[in-house]
């Protein structure tokens, strides 16, 4: 009998601790969400999967793993898709978090992703398991203010500025909610966002998705579900990151007109210069604050201000705590109200 590791996609089953049996299905019962089970296979090598807790396990070549169907437009990384699996079954991992798929292009900086071959659907008292069974539901209505953080790319820097505003919001005793509303499932970033100290965390994966490759129309329903999500938390305000880029496939417009009435605050993360004003002008949009690798040092934030003449600062710096301070005093006063006050 297998024994099944368990990717952190299917971190709201239970298919830890409920019998299951795995069956093939029919090319044409497949959907996006689908639990599936593959073999690594492939070469001697150690590959990594995301489990359930965030913690990330070694697997080898004959190990058996659950994971869901799903896509990856990453333009850094790897594109893939579950509609790419051909007759053969070869598929691979197109994340650590296990989001199943086949992979079509990769970048030559992106290790290769780990092999397998599918092995069956998840079926739950005889029926195909998905994310969406599991889905978590609200009908709380949003009226939060919002802090939205947004990229020119992954990897430029979003998710350490979200962190570096839950943490300073907490520390000063404010109740912060964390949220990663576009991008690919995986679950080390939202729980980044509780260990800086957030008091509640929601991501797409909470509302049956792997990620935020969806049909626009379907997708703002998803963001009314994640945001109902959060308003049913006791917080006062919500950090809301958008992964990978709202100029990328993954629905990021779609988030930040649903965000639009509810935003206080934005920050760009940029990966470069050129990607700001580029990010700037595609976006239509003036941030107010410039963040991410653009501002790693003082030459970064020095050019960054004298080009686009916006407030530019590196977050985790302890020397731009008093910037960071009086940036927030003044979009949240009423939220921060003698929690900011300045040391005599």
């Amino acid at each position: 009998m297998e024994t099944y590791h368990f990717g952190s996609i299917t971190r709201l089953a239970p298919l830890a601790t409920q019998p299951f049996t795995v069956q093939p299905l029919g090319r044409d019962a497949w959907r996006t969400g689908d639990f599936v089970a593959g073999e690594v296979v492939g070469e001697s090598r150690v590959y990594h999967l995301e489990r359930v807790d965030g913690r990330l396990q070694e697997l080898v070549p004959g190990d058996y793993v659950i994971g869901a169907l799903g896509d990856r437009r990453a333009t850094l990384a790897l594109v893939g898709d579950w509609r790419s699996i051909g007759d053969d079954g070869q598929m691979h991992a197109l994340n650590a978090a296990g989001v199943f798929g086949r992979c079509t292009s990769r970048s030559v900086f992106e290790p290769a992703p780990m092999p397998l071959v599918y092995r069956g659907h998840v079926h739950l008292d005889g029926r195909p398991a998905r994310m969406r069974d599991w889905a978590k539901s609200s009908s709380t209505p949003f009226r939060l203010p919002v802090i939205q953080v947004i990229g020119t790319s992954m990897e430029c820097g979003k998710t350490t500025a979200a962190k570096s505003l839950i943490r300073r919001l907490s520390k000063l005793g404010v109740q912060v909610g964390g949220m990663k509303l576009t991008g690919v499932g995986r679950y080390r970033d939202v729980l980044g966002m509780l260990d800086a100290g957030a008091k509640a965390i929601v991501d797409f994966v909470d509302v049956g998705l792997p990620s935020s490759l969806e049909e626009p129309q379907a997708f703002a329903s998803s963001v009314d579900e994640m945001l109902q999500l959060m308003a049913h938390q006791d917080v006062d305000l919500v950090v809301a990151e958008l992964g990978a880029s709202p100029m990328e496939p993954y629905n990021g417009t779609v988030a930040m007109e649903k965000l639009a009435p509810h935003v206080r605050l934005t920050l760009l993360a940029a990966s470069d210069m050129y990607a700001t004003l580029g990010a700037i002008h595609y976006l239509d949009i003036r941030p107010d604050l410039i963040v991410g690798r653009v501002a790693s040092t003082a030459a970064g934030i020095e050019i960054g201000r004298q080009i686009t003449g916006l407030p530019t600062l590196n977050p985790v710096d302890p020397a731009a705590a008093d910037q960071f301070d009086a940036l927030l005093r003044d979009v949240f006063p009423r939220e921060l109200a003698g929690r900011l006050e300045k040391p005599e």
